[in-house]
């Protein structure tokens, strides 16, 4: 049997991770918690114009996140496609994960760059669609 090489995760990489996601899911509830009340004086303000570029601000900025990840997601894809190794060398990991290499890489990394993909352009189209259409709504 075949067994892969693995890369071996790093506990210390692991936890900064977490530590670093649970920071991000804090913040964005604070932030949220902030937004909601900025938005709900915007709707009711008795300038429309105001509120529409608020809600249309908080609806494009709620898709920053997910478009940096494309970003990351793309890098790793292309680093995978191009240096033919899954994941690409030098990438930490925070689980214990096989090494794919040649053919079975490119595979990978062209799985993930169509899903980047199709993610980013989820990303802009809906930012475009917040944009365009909150000021029909009104």
């Amino acid at each position: 049997m075949n067994e892969r090489p693995i890369l071996r995760a790093d506990p210390a990489y692991r936890k900064k991770m977490i530590r670093i996601f649970l920071s991000a899911l804090l913040v964005g509830f604070i932030l949220l918690s902030l937004a909601i009340p900025k938005l709900e004086n915007a709707t009711l303000a008795k300038d429309p114009g105001k509120a529409l570029i608020t809600i249309k601000l908080i609806l494009v900025l709620l898709l920053v996140i997910p478009a940096l990840l494309c970003i990351y997601l793309l890098r790793i894809a292309i680093n995978s496609i191009k240096l033919r190794q899954f994941p690409p060398p030098g990438t930490k990991v925070i689980k214990d994960t096989p090494i794919f290499s040649d053919a079975e890489a490119v595979k990978r990394g062209l799985i993930l760059l169509f899903f980047a993909l199709i993610l980013m352009f989820l990303c802009l189209f809906s930012a475009a669609l917040a944009y365009s259409f909150v000021g029909t709504w009104a």
